[in-house]
């Protein structure tokens, strides 16, 4: 009997010390967050022209985009990026725009905010506003057969539709390796590029399963052009790009001539074979426009960003895109773009691009009318966790750090005075 009692205390021990320990832990969080929150605020004196073209600075973030630089400033040194652009807006108006670093090395041409560069997987939430721009016109059917419209991919025994294309739950295997996107060759258009895997077998019954597929969006946009009956470069100009103005964001062709665009530069394998940074290797995007192939500035995707809750589209399309129709663990996926909350419990929709030559992100916080977009010319550069939320906690209101502290405290030493009197009372000995 005395040791069940024995047992049970040492459970009711182990339970409490369990939970101490997991207050601690998210204390430490805390305190790591809240000293990056306010480390931008050392050396303010640095210069405020220290970008080498500034598109805009909105006198009322001042104090905001100075401890913004030095944030970049430190991810660029950190992810040795060549060269940087940023871009955010507030209620529908664009507060700041820079870039900093190179759009070339060799020539030290800078990067500005007018540097072209390349989106990577942003492409997918330009894609998807124009599927659904396409559906609003009742050119096509989110949720009809694609057996219908598209004869020329092999039937796959099952009904897949561009829903499921969509929020990638069509079960069209992902790339095997990093290599599938070296592709050199050709293409005229979208249905020209299903060879590359349109006999492979899906990985999962369409709407079973969640699996994040560029070969999705291909076969997406195949469809798109055969219910448009035109390229679906032409639908992107026509239902995206020309209604928004986006005059910077274009394919990207090689024989283009435009002095605009970056060079592109990588220093992870396959694209840079010694770990070291080169420039890009050649890679032809006809086999991927609508997952990975446009380039784009950091103004035309906040501009984006900002229209598509700006009756660009229909309330109806706009639920439908920032709805979460999968998830894995916290992280939702809508139509073409992520949704979660971050440390702070705010909302927020996002997409990265991460491929050769690019680094991407674009992100809106809907209840505070907010967009952020950061694109780089280095490949897969990883940026930094916590210099992207140091960047976007500087222009949405303060985490209350010293009511969690509070609260943190208080659920700690309740813990302590609870073990101090259960194990430690003149009674317990």
């Amino acid at each position: 009997m005395q040791v069940l009692i024995l047992m049970t205390e040492m459970l009711k021990f182990l339970k409490i010390l369990s939970v101490t320990i997991l207050g601690i832990a998210v204390l430490a969080c805390l305190a790591g967050q809240f000293a990056l929150y306010y480390s931008g605020q050392i050396d303010l004196e640095e210069s405020v022209n220290n970008s080498q073209c500034t598109s805009v600075i909105d006198s009322t973030y001042f104090s905001q985009i100075r401890r913004s630089r030095l944030i970049l400033k430190s991810m660029m040194e950190i992810c040795e990026l060549p060269g940087l652009s940023v871009a955010i807006s507030k209620n529908g108006k664009l507060i700041w725009s820079e870039a900093y670093g190179y759009s070339d090395l060799e020539s030290k041409s800078p990067a500005c905010p007018g540097s072209i560069f390349r989106i990577g997987s942003v492409s997918k939430s330009l894609t998807a506003a124009a599927l659904l721009r396409l559906a609003e016109l009742k050119k096509l059917n989110l949720h009809q057969d694609i057996r219908i419209i598209l004869p020329e991919y092999p039937d796959k025994d099952f009904a897949i539709t561009p829903f499921h294309l969509a929020t990638h739950r069509a079960g069209v295997r992902p790339y095997l390796d990093d290599s599938e996107a070296l592709n050199t060759q050709h293409f005229n258009s979208a249905i020209a590029s299903l060879d590359r895997f349109k006999n492979d077998p899906l990985v999962f019954e369409p709407g079973s399963n969640f699996e994040y597929s560029n070969y999705g969006y291909v076969l997406l946009s195949a469809v798109m052009e055969k219910v448009d009956e035109k390229n679906f470069l032409s639908i992107m100009d026509d239902e995206v790009f020309t209604p928004l103005k986006m005059t910077s964001t274009i394919p990207e062709l090689n024989d283009s001539t435009n002095n605009n665009i970056c060079t592109f530069y990588d220093n992870e394998t396959p694209y840079s074979l010694d770990g070291q940074i080169h420039e890009s290797p050649f890679i032809d995007h006809s086999s991927k426009w609508a997952s990975g192939g446009f380039l784009s500035t950091a103004e035309d995707l906040v501009k984006f960003s900002d229209a598509l809750e700006s009756n660009f589209l229909s309330c109806k399309s706009v639920d439908l895109m920032f709805q979460p129709h999968s998830s894995q663990l916290i992280l939702h996926y809508g139509i073409g773009w992520m949704i979660a909350r971050d440390p702070y419990f705010r909302k927020a929709y996002f997409h990265f691009g991460a491929g050769s030559g690019t680094t991407s992100v674009v992100a809106k916080f809907p209840y505070y009318d907010t967009d952020i977009v950061i694109l780089s010319n280095l490949g897969h550069a990883k940026f930094p966790y916590n210099h992207l939320m140091g960047v976007i906690n500087e222009f949405l209101p303060q985490p209350v750090f010293w009511l969690l502290y509070f609260i943190d405290f208080l659920v700690i030493g309740f813990l302590i005075f609870k073990i101090r009197k259960k194990f430690f009372s003149p009674k317990a000995k």
